[in-house]
């Protein structure tokens, strides 16, 4: 009979979360993802809150909760200091050390994303943080330092025509035609079917003086959407003015 008793006992302090808070946190945790799955983010904010009051080491709610803030309702103070809170409890998350960077970017502290971002780099090379490095160095203007960061970039996915436009567009700015045009050229190559190549090349052809090819690349362009009125208004253009 006593044990019988003590077992009910012993039920009853489980079940009521006395002994095993992490339990509920982590119940709680699951909760909240259904809940941003169905779009009810006031309902997951609350649940990934009670699932740290039980459990304070519970990374992935402080880390989810971080970004529910960042993604859904553009609170970037409230997400930089998750993910810091996620740092303090596994300094090697790479994933809060990233998204901390991106915090930091979006609150206009360029330097301690740029920290952040090496952090992050420092656990393993990464496209997406080399490129969000490269943006940094686009907004301060030393665009050298974000070739190298495009180029190391594209050393992990060389066919990024998205790192390859980037590349293309600073060297545009910069004056340097043929760079841009070599990166166009890459584009083409990856994708034939891009039409902003045919035209990004098309533009450069023109600045150079070589109208030719310029109207050569808007009628590769056109095979691809031969619809493009605007397009054709510029080959057309181009004809009148150069032949």
């Amino acid at each position: 009979m006593k044990k019988i008793i003590i077992l009910g006992i012993i039920l009853t302090v489980l079940s009521s979360g006395c002994i095993f808070p992490e339990w509920d946190s982590i119940s709680y945790y699951s909760e909240a993802t259904s809940y941003e799955e169905e779009g009810r983010y006031e309902s997951a904010l609350m649940c990934y809150d009670k699932s740290i009051e039980l459990w304070p080491e519970n990374v992935k709610s402080r880390y989810h909760k971080g970004a529910l803030l960042a993604n859904q309702y553009k609170d970037y103070k409230g997400a930089l200091k998750c993910f810091l809170e996620v740092l303090e409890l596994d300094p090697t998350h790479k994933t809060a050390i990233y998204s901390t960077g991106i915090c930091y970017y979006v609150l206009g502290n360029y330097s301690e994303s740029l920290k952040y971002y090496d952090k992050a780099l420092e656990l393993g090379a990464d496209t997406d943080i080399l490129i969000s490095k490269a943006k940094i160095f686009e907004k301060m203007n030393d665009y050298g330092e974000a070739i190298k960061c495009y180029d190391l970039a594209l050393e992990q996915d060389p066919e990024n025509v998205g790192v390859w436009f980037a590349k293309a567009n600073i060297y545009r700015n910069r004056g340097d035609l043929d760079a841009a045009l070599m990166c166009y050229n890459e584009v083409s190559v990856i994708d034939p079917e891009n039409t902003y190549s045919w035209k990004g090349k098309a533009e450069i052809y023109e600045k150079k003086g070589k109208y030719s090819e310029a109207i050569d690349c808007y009628d590769e362009y056109l095979k691809i959407d031969p619809d493009d009125e605007y397009i054709k208004s510029l080959r057309n253009e181009l004809i009148k003015k150069y032949t």
